[in-house]
């Protein structure tokens, strides 16, 4: 049983968390550092019928797939930006629109969504992609206006 001293992580006394003072065992330069929080912030995750509300509310969709991918079917009125180029092209993405990110199932659309509402950026990501878009039955749509399908 450790006898070493442990601090509240906050002033209500109704939580038991502790938090030990020692310093860490890897890295003792940090052992002062222990208080201090870890700010991360995560998108909210839609699911298909949600995200098809979220689009008719005014929400513009951001697609991070490749442009082949997004050349063979996507969401009426998406606007293709690569993960890769993402923080490259911010200026594309108003930070003054809500946006629903998406890309096949749901995993590159995570990663952009987190990292646009680290930004600032009011983001949502489509749960199981566009993948699960049309498992539930909605519609894709080709660059060339024809029915598109997921790539």
């Amino acid at each position: 049983m450790s006898h070493r001293k442990k601090a509240r992580i906050n002033s209500d006394p109704r939580d038991r968390r502790t938090v030990s003072r020692r310093p860490h065992r890897r890295f003792p330069f940090l052992g002062s550092m222990w208080w201090l929080p870890v700010v991360t912030t995560v998108a909210a995750k839609v699911a298909p019928a949600a995200a098809q509300r979220l689009v008719a509310e005014g929400y513009r969709v951001l697609d991070v797939r490749e442009t082949n991918e997004f050349d063979a079917g996507h969401i009426d009125g998406a606007i293709s930006i690569p993960l890769a180029e993402v923080d490259a092209r911010l200026a594309e993405i108003p930070s003054t629109s809500k946006w629903l990110v998406v890309c096949r199932t749901g995993v590159r659309s995570g990663q952009a969504a987190d990292n646009l509402a680290g930004k600032g950026y009011s983001a949502a990501t489509l749960t199981g992609g566009l993948t699960a878009w049309m498992q539930a039955g909605m519609a894709l749509v080709a660059s060339d206006g024809s029915p598109g399908h997921v790539a």
